[in-house]
Formats: C-alpha cells, structure tokens, sequence
C-alpha cells in the first residue's frame, strides 16, 4: 500500500502522462480502487482525521496541509518528507474532512459588496469604518462603503444544520438488489473479464467540496434533522437541463409494509423451508394478531417501517428503501410535504390512510411563473409555518409562491430529502435549517436605495432611515419622525443603503489573479483572498476589500482554490 501512495504521489507531482499514471482515467467522484478482480470500492464517507487535496483532474490525496508558499506543502505519515505541490491543477483543500476542531456555535457576522461573509461580534459602526472582533480575522476594520449588511442575531439566532461541510448523516435511498438469479449472471459475466476493471456503478448522488452532486435521477437523498414547526429551509441549488427538484419537508419516513401475494419464490415440487416462528408460543401468536386486528373498515390495520431504522452509524450510506410496484412520494418520503421546484413550482401533502393507501394532495395557492433557464444557478428560501399549515417559497429573494394547507397535518415528522426528476443534473450547497420569525417579505424588500433597514429578531418590527452608529452594543437610527436607540440584542439584521456602497467594478476592486481563492468556515463565513503564504494554522493573503490578512484556520472546512468552476471534473461531463 505504501508503494502505491508512493507511485501516485511521484505521478501527480512530477507530471507524469496518464498513461504512466498508477491511478488512471477521470473520476468524477474523486475515489479510486484497488484492481481486485474487476470490483470497485467507493468510499461511503471522507475517513475523519485527515486533510484531502483534490485535483482538478478528478484525483485526490489524503493526508495532513503544511502549509504553502508558491507550492502547496502536503504530509502523510507514509512518506518520510514533506511533499511539496505545485498549487496549478489543484482544485481544493478540504480541511479534516470538512469536521473543523474548533469552531463556534455563534452565527453574527457581516456580508460585503463582493459577496463575502465575515463572522464575528460587532464591536463599533460609525460613518466611516465598521470594528469587528472576528474569530478567523481578529479584530478588523472595514469600511463602511464595502459593507452590504450586519447581522448580529441572523436566524433569531437558531441553527438546527448547515452544511454540507462532510457526507455524514445523509442517506442515499436506493432500491433493493435484483434477484438472486441475476446476480448470478452478473457474476458470471465478472468473473469473465477477471482481468479487466469492471464499470463504476454510479451512486446516486456524490459528495465533494461542500456540496452534492446529483448522478442519477428520481435518487432521493436525505437526512434525518431537526426541522422546527416554524423554521426555514435554505440551499443554492445548481442545474443542467431542465430543472425539476423535489423537496420533502417534515419528513418521518415511515410507511406502511406492503405484504407479498404471491407467497414467495419456491420451486414447483419444493416445500418451503419450515420458519422459526412455527413453533411460537400461543402468547406470542396472540400478541400478533393483535398488532393485525381490523379497523373500523373491516380491513387489517398494517404494520409499518421506519427508515431511520435500517441506518447504521454516521457515515454516508446508502438504504434499499424504494420500491418498484409502489412509487410516490408517500412511499419515498412517508408522511410529509414535497416541494416540485420548477418553472411552475408545486407543493403537495403526501400521507397514507388508515388502511395504509397512499394519499397525495396537491396544494392550492397564488404562484409566480419563474424563469429557469436550462442551466442555471438558484438560491431557494422555503418559510413554512406548520401549526398555520402556511408556506412562503421565494427564489433569488423574489416571491414565488404561497399555500396555505386546509387540513391539519397530523404527523410529526423532522426530517428532509431532495430529489431530482427527468435528465436533470442538479448541485446542492449552502444548505441552512434555521427559525423564521415569521416575516413573509422577500430579501429584496429589504435592500433600499436611500434608506438604512433594520429588522427586529421578532420579525414583525422593522425600521427604516440612516444609521448613525453603532457603539456600546447599541444602534442609533435616524428616522423622520424620531431618533431611536435598538439594542443590537435585538436586531436580526441591518441592510444598509445602496447609495452609500463603492463600486465594485472599481479597478481598486480588481484582484491580482483573475479569480480569488475562497474559504468557507463552519458554521458560516465565506472569505475572498490571495494566498500568499501559510502554516497548518494560518494563513496569510490579500484581499483588494480588506487588505492585508492573517487567517485563522481552526474554524476552516475548505480552501478553494478556483472560484469559477464546479468540483467533480466538471460535473460529470462525457458521462
């Protein structure tokens, strides 16, 4: 094993053609196998522990980042010197595996012209500069013109996820293994072309760089989380073709088990094999037929199964959990609500019966036809409000929709699941489940072109004027009818004038290279920068907007390198 690190990393380093290459060919899932009879083994999960740099053919290398100069600075304990990359070609550094040691649970900071995100307290705003005591930055001085809005108490300050920064706890549902009789062919087949790689079979959806990529579709992936009864659902969504994204909500993944007909596969002339359960106690026959006992239809009232059940541990895995003769939401996603995101978007509650028939109801109410091009990027914002049974979904900050559920919705389901219809290639990231305050205005209802905004963590107080300052934790708004001091305790957020932010195609605002690197930060924080040195603790760049910078990396999950392009060798181009 030692040799092939060895080899590949000779390979990747000295430049050697694809064909000397130990590890060949592109790999849109930055995984590669031993040659073991023509079978290939994927990794469900990044191994925690250990740093990842991958390649922007699609390879990758374990190991733990040094640092960098004018080359990447890479350590494994395999190798016995300090292995030193040169920085064109690499994609991105994945931190631990996207599982920071250190980060803080706080989620304040502020947002720049040029897109950024800043965590940190606020210490101080006059009409010049903002003070920030920023964990990753220290305590910074901004000027207030970059700066595009604060947010002291984002979220009314509850985060049940964001993400996703590893594959953890996400579950890929697929459908059981074909039959036994099929196997056997295929193992045949295998066994002869022993000396040839046997095809990747595709997983559903793959896992890289803080974000999922959608290989197949109709493939749900899901993730059991602590969706509030009023809360928000967040993602940026990506997409070539014609988009067609399903999204559950309030998902408890328990559906009625549907019992065989035809009473198994036996061979004619063959008696089936004698079951355990033959000899059961009559106590324990009884307490079955109990558990069958007809409802007041006259029909046997069905067993159920849990998906959560059949998880084991936290890695990414996948499930057999669909069913060829029952599709549907209802037996996809159990009882819960599911969004069809499209040009057209939908919003429909999926149940089951007390005989366990699956119901599915489309939702009435006021929708915006949205322009979706076939390729295209999107931020989604779902508000939903489950004891008013009311939804609110905006796109790119612009309403979208509305419903309202005339039937209360029973189940008590927390989780929630994607997937993807038609020919459609989809990419999810910067997925955040947090509270909503209840507030229906869109995000860009709150940007103004004269006025400073700021709205109170009880969603339904807001004001409007100039900003003065902000000091001793306190913000001092200037309406026309008054001068108002707000605790910044209580302010979710400030959206400061148009007017008063630079220009960002100002050529003071040009980078050195013709596209920054970027950081990501757990739980939040995005930051643009020129890397001009390193150490495995800090890192050292340029920003044209902040200057100077020295970064800490305790609370980083990923550098990347290239800002302008997907991961996964493009996204699963030529496959």
């Amino acid at each position: 094993m030692i040799s092939r690190a060895i080899l590949c990393l000779t390979a990747l380093i000295c430049g050697t053609s694809a064909g000397q290459k130990l590890l060949q060919g592109r790999d849109p899932f930055g995984a590669r196998a031993e040659k073991k009879i023509g079978t290939l083994k994927i990794p469900k999960s990044d191994p925690a522990g250990t740093d990842i740099m991958r390649f922007d053919n699609g390879d990758l290398i374990h190991g733990k980042f040094g640092g960098l100069d004018d080359r990447v600075l890479w350590k494994r304990p395999d190798i016995d010197r300090l292995l030193r990359v040169k920085r064109d070609g690499i994609r991105q550094i994945v931190f631990n595996s996207g599982r920071p040691g250190i980060h803080s649970s706080k989620t304040s900071h502020v947002s720049l012209i040029n897109g950024d995100q800043i965590p940190g307290k606020i210490k101080s705003l006059t009409d010049k500069h903002l003070i920030l005591d920023s964990p990753v930055l220290g305590e910074l001085k901004i000027p207030r013109e970059q700066l595009k809005s604060l947010c002291p108490n984002p979220f009314n300050g509850k985060l049940a996820y964001a993400g996703p920064f590893t594959s953890d706890d996400w579950v890929l549902l697929t459908y059981p293994k074909v039959e036994k009789k099929k196997n056997e062919e295929q193992k045949e087949k295998v066994d002869q072309k022993e000396e040839e790689e046997a095809e990747v079979e595709l997983p559903n959806w793959v896992y890289s760089g803080a974000a999922f990529f959608n290989a197949r579709d109709q493939a749900p992936l899901v993730r059991k989380t602590d969706l509030p009864d009023t809360g928000r659902l967040q993602f940026e969504v990506s997409w070539k073709g014609r988009l067609n994204l399903n999204i559950a909500v309030h998902a408890d993944f328990i559906r009625p088990i549907i019992p065989e007909i035809d009473g198994g596969e036996e061979e004619e002339g063959e008696e089936a094999a004698p079951s355990e359960d033959d000899d059961e106690s009559p106590e324990k026959k009884k307490d079955e037929e109990e558990e069958t006992k007809e409802d007041d239809s006259g029909d046997p009232a069905p067993k159920h199964e849990i998906l959560w059940d059949l998880k084991e541990g936290n890695a990414l895995q996948s499930i057999p959990w669909l069913q060829r003769d029952n599709t549907g939401h209802s037996y996809t996603f159990g009882s819960s609500y599911v969004l069809n995101l499209s040009s057209y978007s939908s919003l429909y509650r999926c149940e089951f019966d007390d005989n366990g028939k699956a119901q599915i109801v489309r939702l009435d109410g006021p929708r915006v036809s949205q322009s979706l091009s076939e390729t295209g990027t999107a931020t989604v914002d779902l508000r939903f409000d489950r004891r008013k049974r009311f939804f609110i979904l905006y796109i790119n900050g612009n309403y979208a929709a509305q419903w309202t559920d005339p039937q209360a919705f029973e189940e008590k389901g927390t989780s929630m699941g994607f997937s993807s219809s038609g020919n459609c290639k989809v990419r999810l990231s910067n997925i955040y489940v947090t509270s909503w305050n209840g507030l229906r205005d869109s995000a860009l209802s709150m940007e103004h072109e004269e006025r400073d905004v700021a709205l109170l963590i009880n969603g339904t107080d807001r004001f409007s004027g100039s900003l003065t300052k902000i000091d001793q934790d306190t913000a001092h708004l200037k309406t026309a009818y008054a001068e108002m001091t707000i605790p910044v305790s209580d302010i979710s957020s400030l959206e400061l004038k148009k007017s008063t932010m630079a220009d960002i195609e100002n050529e003071k605002y040009l980078w050195e290279d013709d596209s920054p690197s970027i950081l990501l930060f757990k739980p939040l924080g995005r930051l643009s920068l020129t890397p001009k040195g390193s150490s495995d603790k800090t890192l050292e760049g340029h920003s044209p907007f902040l200057g100077n910078l020295k970064v800490n990396l305790d609370s980083a999950t990923l550098l990347r390198f290239n800002d302008e392009s997907f991961d996964v060798t493009d996204w699963f181009n030529d496959l």
